[in-house]
């Protein structure tokens, strides 16, 4: 999304924010049947609750996890503002990509974007065999103010990010407004603390191009059949992510979106390459911090969450990993 917000523009005053219905609650009350099933299914998720997380290792200072999530909302940015005493006294803060809103972070960005879509000539138009769901796709496009002749015609990765977000929340990031992982860089950067990155543009580009581009325009497609409830689905996200309920999302979107046993599994796939792998890295860039400590670590919730997620790696590793209430 980043690469493709253009240039930033001044906040307005107020900034719009997102409405939407939490389809949890609504499931709650109106189907009681996938609601426990929501709830069965999150209890055999390895850690599916929590935001802060406190690593410890015997004659080592503690350290802090922390699961963010990639959005400007007012309610998850006043969360991470909350984590100010946690990052105090810690002698690194580590994030994705460090300071990656910084001008210069963001027109690399941009750029090696850019060149890669340049040199991939996969068309996402292409992988959308039906009229009508190309149709969708371009109408998402246009609620998003991006130019939809041009863009179906790009590689699907390089639309995943905006696709992820409704159209009040992409509106909210091309304005100056900080994310979640940038509050928390702000904090770091004004307590004088070193700001880490535990990835480089690069090699978060790769996780992403490396995903089968058909499994990535099926999840555009989906998105866009499924537009009118971009807010409903962010209402819930949101809801879920102040009730530290993280381990949910991924069985709210499968059984309250509709979705067809088939793109459940594309979407299982797509999300576990994305943060698997990924995790491999995070932990090894992560525990030279700790040890160093102590070290404040930031990155998306999901990647905490599972047996495959970095609280379970720490683990694995002889750290004592503890929610934090």
């Amino acid at each position: 999304a980043m690469a493709l917000s253009g240039p930033e523009q001044p906040a307005p005053n107020p900034p719009p924010a997102c409405a939407g219905t939490n389809l949890l609650e609504a499931a709650e009350r109106a189907n009681p049947t996938a609601y426990q099933t929501i709830l069965d299914r999150t209890k055999a998720i390895t850690n599916a609750e929590g935001l802060l997380w406190r690593i410890e290792k015997p004659g080592m200072p503690p350290s802090y996890l922390f699961g963010t999530i990639h959005v400007t909302d007012d309610r998850a940015v006043a969360i991470a503002r909350s984590m100010e005493k946690y990052i105090e006294g810690a002698h690194s803060v580590a994030t994705e990509l460090g300071e990656f809103m910084s001008p210069g972070m963001q027109a690399a960005l941009a750029m090696k974007a850019a060149f890669r879509a340049l040199t991939d000539h996969t068309d996402t138009a292409a992988l959308i065999p039906s009229e009508e769901d190309r149709r969708r796709v371009a109408d998402v496009l246009t609620r998003l103010d991006l130019d939809p002749d041009k863009m179906l015609h790009v590689p699907p990765w390089l639309l995943v990010s905006a696709f992820a977000l409704p159209p009040c929340e992409f509106a909210r990031q091309k304005l100056s407004l900080p994310p979640v992982d940038e509050v928390i860089v702000d904090t770091g950067k004004r307590l004088g603390i070193e700001v880490v990155g535990l990835e480089t543009i690069d090699e978060q580009l790769d996780a992403i191009q490396s995903l089968d581009p058909k499994l990535l325009a099926r999840s555009i497609t989906i998105v866009a059949q499924k537009k009118e409830r971009a807010d409903d689905i962010f209402a819930t996200l949101m809801a879920l992510y102040q009730e530290q309920r993280v381990g949910e999302l991924l069985p709210v979107m499968e059984i309250l979106v509709d979705a067809t046993s088939e793109d459940v599994a594309a979407d299982r796939a797509l999300t576990l390459t994305l943060l698997e792998k990924r995790n491999l890295v995070m932990r090894k860039r992560a525990e030279p911090l700790i040890d160093a400590g102590p070290a404040f670590i930031a990155v998306g919730a999901l990647h905490l969450v599972g047996e495959h997620g970095l609280v379970e790696l720490f683990r694995q590793d002889g750290y004592t990993v503890t929610r934090v209430q």
